[in-house]
């Protein structure tokens, strides 16, 4: 079966680069999208992501609360928090919540991949 990720990500030009590029990245890999909380639990709930990457910012308050709540009912699954800039505190908060890792997206590029190879390798 192959390894499934679920990208939480409300900017849908974004959503479809990263899918596209984690398509690329991992072949093989089923990735699906979802465009906020609710459907990415549900979505979360149906698919059991290996992996779950999910772009904190524009849930503000409700970003490391989303992580809380997948890590809930998935708590074996890592999350990869996304953020438009590096904070300490909001860094702090989301790995409290359960995140495995957290990357601003101007590393994207350079650091996303390695940290969801890891993270696949150890989930599957």
């Amino acid at each position: 079966m192959p390894a499934t990720i679920l990208i939480i990500e409300d900017h849908l030009h974004l959503s479809v680069t990263l899918k596209r590029w984690l398509e690329t990245k991992f072949p093989g890999c089923h990735v699906v999208e979802a465009t906020h909380g609710k459907e990415a639990i549900a979505l979360a709930q149906h698919t059991e992501p290996h992996v779950i990457i999910v772009d904190i910012g524009p849930l503000g308050a409700d970003g490391p609360r989303l992580v809380e709540l997948l890590k809930g009912f998935l708590p074996a699954i890592p999350i990869v928090a996304l953020a438009n800039y590096d904070s300490e505190t909001s860094r702090t908060c989301v790995i409290g919540c359960g995140a495995s890792a957290y990357i601003e997206k101007n590393t994207i590029t350079a650091k996303l991949q390695p940290t969801v190879a890891r993270l696949l390798s150890a989930a599957v």
